[in-house]
């Protein structure tokens, strides 16, 4: 069965296991009933984002701290509706929470580097993707920024 979308220069089949696919005039086998079309942002690359920011207390090294998140709308970003994004579609800013809690509520378009952390946990090991902003500091709305 022919998903019949165009990515780029590729037409894709998607399913029906052992079906071709057309790229460039090549043939490419895919041999799998379905492809996973879902996927994490990679540490240490860069993403153009559009979010609300928020606000959430968490427990840090024994204490409450006040944190700020990028809350995405999936619909906008389909390919990173996994599971664990779908249950938790949002993403820790790393930066100062004055600064952020000041942009609670607003939404937000910038640039970020995904950032890869680990960390101890009562259930093991747990990884948390951050955003650090490569724009400076946000003034208001959708891509106002100010260094």
């Amino acid at each position: 069965m022919w998903a019949g979308a165009i990515l780029g220069w590729a037409l894709v089949s998607f399913g029906g296991g052992g079906e071709v696919c057309a790229a460039e005039g090549h043939d490419v086998p895919t041999p799998f009933e379905a492809v996973n079309q879902r996927f994490e942002l990679a540490d240490g690359e860069i993403y153009l984002l559009k979010g609300t920011v928020a606000t959430a207390s968490v427990w840090v090294e024994g204490r409450e701290k006040e944190v700020p998140y990028l809350v995405l709308n999936l619909k906008d970003y389909p390919f990173l509706a996994n599971a664990r994004r779908v249950e938790a579609p949002y993403y820790p800013i790393e930066g100062d929470i004055i600064e952020w809690s000041e942009q609670k509520g607003r939404q937000v378009k910038l640039s970020f580097r995904a950032k890869s952390k680990v960390f101890a946990s009562r259930s093991g090991y747990q990884q948390v993707i951050f955003l650090e902003p490569m724009l400076g500091r946000v003034r208001n709305g959708l891509g106002s920024t100010l260094k």
